[in-house]
């Protein structure tokens, strides 16, 4: 028997020798890899499916050694990935590994892994995921003036996106309409916009698979609650802002009246532009958080000094001249620390010579924000290029494309995954004194 457990996962392991690059980016498109393992063994297999929307994988016993993960579907292994333990007393860990399904809830998932002396161990574990009668929240203002305009909000608490749900509205003595809701890879807020043309209740229904969920809202009658309101938000930068302004009105509605202000193709180095900008905005927006994303790895021009010194990218003189403007602009919108200010970083774009510069301008605005108690480095650059650019990355149990093909825009899985994670850390900020 265990000659036979060890034959079926050396099948397994034949995908090894395809793993090419870093680990840490392994994980490529699941492909077919074998038959399942059957194992009556010692198992070195656990699920964690925990987390809403994800399943994340732990093995044991493997050491140092690299470990393949695969799901079992009809039989046939599907690989997820591989993954390598950075310490021998450690699991190996596959984090996010798979996402949570509507169609396929229960599942089964196997990992192998080559000893350093030639032995195989295996494990093999199932779990059952929740159904998606929850998966979906729906938000609607209660009453509204008749004419106006009634947002609905709709999440997806998976946070895993990739789904098209229905919905349906039926207004007073009307027809119901219906219309599809695509959310794609990623996203995970969706919102739509109901003009109230007559009074009464409007009936909402959000279907997804057989389930539903419902709300309601009424136009007229009865006293209309105060709308208080929102301190402001200002998303500002240039073209790689564009999309996760929107992404993030949808993830902050209700907290933040989010305004955006874009400038295509305008950089730090390029002109004096930015500087007298902010200050032109904080003083029409008097914004309590400002998110900025520039220099979309085309800003290296030749900057001059305050001391009249001609620098030229990439050095550290040139470094240090940048980091000196974006702190004044940094000042700028963070009003006496009277507000926040959440700085992106470059997202490393395909080719060399745009990723040098890119790489420089990141390293200034880490100098420009050290000394700034109210700013934060928002670092995307670690979440969509940690080991230079990348098509794709893993997200909630998915490899999913995150970028434009002119290599250096994200595109709108990525825009909305940098949304999420600026509206994380606002709703999180920094303790006193960190």
């Amino acid at each position: 028997m265990r000659r036979k457990i060890i034959a079926g996962c050396l099948v397994a392991l034949a995908g090894l020798s395809a793993v090419t690059g870093s680990l840490a980016g392994a994980a490529a498109p699941a492909s077919t890899a074998g038959r399942c393992i059957v194992l009556t063994d010692r198992n070195h297999l656990a699920v964690d499916a925990t987390q809403p929307g994800v399943i994340s994988l732990n093995f044991s016993g493997a050491g140092s050694a690299r470990v393949v993960f695969f799901e079992c579907v009809s039989g046939r292994l599907h690989r997820l990935g591989a993954r390598q333990a950075t310490s021998v007393n450690t699991f190996t860990s596959f984090v996010d590994a798979a996402s949570w399904s509507c169609q396929r809830r229960s599942r089964q998932f196997q990992a192998v892994a080559e000893l350093p002396g030639g032995a195989v161990i295996a494990g093999t574990m199932g779990v059952r995921t929740p159904s998606c009668a929850r998966r979906f929240d729906v938000q609607v203002t209660r009453r509204v003036a008749v004419g106006a305009t009634a947002r609905i909000r709709i999440l997806d608490r998976w946070r895993i996106g990739a789904v098209h749900p229905r919905l349906c509205v039926t207004p007073p003595a009307g027809p119901r309409s219906c219309r599809t809701i695509a959310f794609a890879p990623a996203v995970a807020i969706a919102t739509h916009r109901l003009r109230m043309t007559r009074p009464g209740r409007w009936h909402v229904d959000l279907r997804i698979r057989g389930f539903h969920v419902r709300s309601s809202v009424t136009a007229g009658g009865g006293r209309l609650a105060r709308v208080k309101a929102l301190p402001r938000l200002l998303a500002t930068g240039d073209s790689t802002m564009q999309s996760v302004d929107s992404f993030l009105e949808d993830e902050l509605a209700g907290t933040f009246a989010v305004r955006s202000d874009v400038r295509l193709g305008v950089g730090i180095s390029r002109s004096p532009f930015w500087p007298k900008l902010a200050i032109t905005q904080t003083r029409r927006q008097r914004q309590s958080v400002t998110v900025m994303s520039v220099g979309a790895a085309i800003d290296g021009f030749p900057m001059t000094t305050p001391g009249g010194q001609q620098v030229a990218c990439c050095e550290r003189p040139w470094i240090d001249e940048y980091a000196r403007r974006t702190r004044s602009i940094m000042q700028t919108y963070s009003r006496q620390a009277r507000a926040r200010v959440y700085w992106l970083t470059v997202v490393a774009p395909r080719r060399p010579d745009f990723a040098r510069v890119a790489s420089a301008i990141n390293v200034a605005f880490l100098l420009a924000a050290a000394p700034l108690r109210s700013v934060s480095v928002i670092r995307t650059d670690l979440i969509f290029s940690p080991n230079g650019y990348q098509d794709t990355i893993r997200y909630r149990g998915r490899d999913i494309a995150v970028r434009e093909p002119d290599g250096i825009h994200l595109n709108t899985s990525g825009t909305a995954i940098v949304a999420k994670v600026i509206a994380q850390a606002i709703r999180t900020p920094p303790a006193a004194g960190e």
